[in-house]
């Protein structure tokens, strides 16, 4: 089963709209189609994300987590991602260490300016695939 890193523009667009392609894909983890991981530092980022566009609540974000089944890494320590400074944007640096340290097939955002890109697919192709939602449904 092919194992797949979401990030918090993924998961944010999924709590948004129950329609579109990141919907569809914490509702493939919910039918265990799929295995969804994320880390507690993406979480925070999306409690942030959330608040301020929704006025969501922590609570909220948390339940969406449990319901859709999704497995919550532990926060990425500083330790972790310190080989990667200056390969990826600084802010976004987690998100692809996240999806490495947990063995990840698949790192999933909709981030095209730091993540989905060229440089940054061509450096980390040969440990993980950084695809768009709409991407992945095709391949899963």
């Amino acid at each position: 089963m092919k194992r797949i890193f979401f990030d918090s523009s993924v998961l944010f667009s999924a709590m948004y709209s129950s329609r579109g392609g990141s919907y569809r894909l914490v509702q493939l983890v919910l039918k265990g189609n799929i295995v969804g991981i994320t880390s507690q530092t993406v979480i925070e980022e999306l409690y942030e994300n959330m608040h301020k566009i929704r006025k969501a609540s922590k609570q909220e974000v948390d339940v969406f987590i449990q319901i859709h089944k999704l497995i919550v890494r532990e926060r990425i320590a500083h330790k972790e991602i310190e080989q990667y400074i200056n390969l990826v944007e600084e802010k976004d640096i987690h998100v692809v260490v996240g999806a490495l340290v947990t063995k990840c097939d698949f790192l999933v955002t909709l981030d095209k300016k730091h993540l989905n890109n060229a440089k940054t697919k061509k450096l980390f192709s040969r440990q993980i695939h950084i695809v768009s939602p709409k991407e992945l449904l095709r391949l899963v």
